[in-house]
């Protein structure tokens, strides 16, 4: 775990945790990129997962699937504490991620982006292999940080509204700005 594990939200402190549960459900006796991802996709709810759905086929069935013609199954059951392997530096990169868009906390939308920038793992093949363009993947996440912010908690409603609305009106000015130019 990275030193700072204090920074993860309350939704990516069980995804990180649930990604030892994928790992042993496959029976793989170390955590890899994939179960992170198979983790992100387990909770509905995510940013990770409502912007994969963004393609209309993507399931968590079809992502795990897709993971499982990568990897397999594993021969024995494991149990115990499972280490992450040398690409689980996608943790760290989540924290870089967070650090990066000014963020205190790291979430589930800075996993998903540790893991896109992580983009030589099974995650990142996978998701490649079932349509995505990574880099339009890390925009489209990139610019939900906000309702990531929404779902833990560090923005309630009232301020989530007037930041879409702040986000509203300067669209609208570099539209302006834009049209000016040319």
């Amino acid at each position: 775990m990275p030193e700072s594990y204090e920074r993860f939200s309350s939704p990516a402190r069980p995804a990180v945790a649930a990604a030892q549960d994928e790992a042993a459900s496959l029976r793989h006796p170390q955590i890899r990129t994939e179960h992170l991802l198979l983790s992100l996709c387990a909770d509905a709810v995510t940013v990770g997962m409502t912007l994969l759905r963004g393609k209309q086929t993507i399931t968590p069935e079809a992502i795990r699937l897709a993971v499982i013609r990568h990897v397999g199954v594993g021969p024995d059951a494991v149990a115990g504490h499972l280490p992450w392997t040398p690409r689980a530096r996608v943790l760290q990169l989540a924290v870089r991620e967070s650090t990066e868009l000014g963020d205190f906390y790291v979430g589930p939308e800075h996993l998903l982006l540790g893991l896109l920038r992580e983009d030589e793992g099974v995650a990142a093949v996978v998701l490649k292999e079932i349509g995505w363009d990574m880099a339009s993947l890390r925009m489209r996440v990139k610019t939900s940080v906000p309702v990531g912010r929404l779902e833990t908690g560090l923005l309630d409603q009232g301020q989530a509204a007037r930041l879409e609305a702040r986000i509203d009106h300067l669209t609208v000015l570099v539209e302006r700005l834009v049209t000016r130019l040319h």
